[in-house]
């Protein structure tokens, strides 16, 4: 397990809401969504306790592309992880509890950050209800990381709820960046943003960038529909549609040839993670926490903690999540090369419905 720490966990509104909306994502039972176990206090402060995603962030992926000199994710790898995390947010929203109704999980705050390629190819959507129950805070003000902000739809920026179609927006700001090496709302003035995801039409990825393919133009054009009602009516609609362009156009895109993929492009977080997992199955417990906090010290963002004494007092076991491919993972796939796109920065946690001041 992971323990995550985050300064609005001190309102004691904000915990209430995050126990509220962590107990419906706790009921998800799905291989591309990662699992909040517990909040845990420790004095003054106040950690989430999630499941381990043994893998990278695609902020870290986007990160290395850019230190290669490549200009954009691999278009068949960019629609494979748009079409795993779109499943997700539909399981999420769509999941019915013991009476029969829908649970409506709601995640947004989809984002670089918070979405995880795992070892065996995988794709992992986490931080489900903490963004939601961030807007409780009473501190007044809430400053938003400029990173994280590049990622909201209209309707947060005009204060309101955010629903499923929320969620379809931000996963199309992502899929567009993957495609285009470009940051689709990026301004240097604050307000020019908010002009920028609420007015100004994003232009179709192939007119940017030749190797982004004209079929996934429709694709992102619908995803950032300003108005909620002309986007995918459901994580499932859009995913279908990513799934079918796979099926036409890349057939030898598997999760083995995606772990391989990112293998090549972050060779020590991957080889780090294969020490930790060996260092498990040796019992060698002091190993595996100085590895853990090791990889994720690039992970950090205010205090991550790493440790094995909370779960045998608390948490109850997890059921094993099923791997995305019984195959062992294949060799590294080298990336191709081309011009050097701006950086994704890493975003941090934020809050809707507030007045929000955008820091960088």
């Amino acid at each position: 397990v992971q323990g995550h720490r985050h300064d609005a966990l001190h309102d004691a509104r904000v915990v209430r809401e995050y126990l509220a909306q962590a107990e419906r994502a706790a009921r998800l039972e799905h291989p591309a969504v990662g699992r909040v176990l517990d909040l845990v206090r420790a004095g003054d402060d106040t950690f989430v306790v999630r499941e381990l995603v043994r893998g990278v962030s695609l902020a870290a992926i986007i990160a290395q592309i850019g230190d290669l000199g490549v200009q954009s994710v691999a278009v068949k790898y960019a629609v494979m992880i748009a079409s795993s995390a779109a499943a997700a947010l539909h399981h999420a929203f769509g999941t019915k509890d013991s009476s029969g109704l829908p649970l409506e999980v709601v995640h947004a705050g989809v984002h670089p950050r918070n979405l995880f390629i795992t070892m065996d190819g995988g794709v992992v959507v986490t931080d489900f209800g903490l963004t939601r129950a961030l807007r409780h805070t009473t501190r007044g003000e809430v400053p938003v990381t400029k990173g994280r902000a590049l990622y909201f739809s209209p309707e947060q920026w005009r204060g309101q709820e955010p629903t499923h179609r929320a969620d379809v927006f931000s996963l199309g700001v992502v899929l567009w960046e993957l495609l285009t090496g470009r940051r689709l709302h990026d301004r240097a003035d604050p307000r020019v943003i908010v002009h920028a995801a609420c007015v100004e039409p994003a232009p179709p990825p192939s007119s940017l960038q030749q190797q982004a393919p004209r079929e996934i133009d429709e694709v992102t054009r619908r995803a950032l529909e300003k108005d909620p009602a002309g986007r995918y009516v459901t994580g499932d609609e859009m995913h279908r549609v990513l799934e079918a362009y796979l099926a036409a156009h890349a057939k030898d895109a598997s999760p083995e040839t995606l772990a391989g993929y990112v293998a090549a492009l972050l060779p020590e977080q991957w080889k780090s993670w294969q020490m930790l997992t060996r260092a498990e199955a040796a019992g060698d417990e002091a190993r595996v926490l100085e590895l853990a906090n090791l990889i994720f010290k690039g992970r950090r963002t205010n205090s991550d903690v790493v440790t094995t004494q909370h779960v045998a007092a608390k948490v109850k076991p997890l059921t094993p999540r099923a791997p995305a491919s019984t195959a062992p993972i294949p060799g590294p796939v080298a990336p191709p090369s081309a011009e050097k796109p701006a950086l994704l920065p890493e975003p941090a946690p934020a809050t809707e419905g507030r007045e929000l001041e955008i820091i960088d």
